[in-house]
């Protein structure tokens, strides 16, 4: 009998510390968010000679449910003042984003 009561709170203990470290935070929808940012970067009018040129973007969403951008990392200072602009204080519709969270993307900009 002892043996069963040990086994079965072994049981209990375990099936605890597994959900206790379970994920219950919700994962953000990176497809929905990915097709907002792509959507307000929007295709640049600018040739960049048929190349691609990748950026990395590092920003915050604020109280207003909009992007702050903090800063830009590219090759080019054209693709980083186009992200800038596009983006800085660009109300957000998805609520995925955690407001005042620090996030970084990778972003591909396709010249024309």
């Amino acid at each position: 009998m002892k043996a069963l009561t040990k086994i079965i709170a072994t049981a209990v203990l375990v099936l605890s510390a597994n959900m206790a470290t379970a994920n219950v935070e919700p994962k953000t929808s990176e497809d929905e968010v990915t097709k907002e940012l792509k959507s307000l970067l929007g295709t640049p009018g600018v040739e960049f000679k048929n190349r691609e040129l990748t950026a990395t973007v590092f920003f915050i969403i604020n109280k207003s449910n909009e992007i702050v951008v903090s800063d830009v990392e590219a090759e080019n200072e054209l693709v980083e003042y186009y992200i800038k602009s596009r983006l800085n204080y660009q109300k957000v519709e998805t609520q995925k984003l955690v407001k005042g969270k620090s996030y970084k993307v990778s972003v591909t900009v396709k010249g024309e």
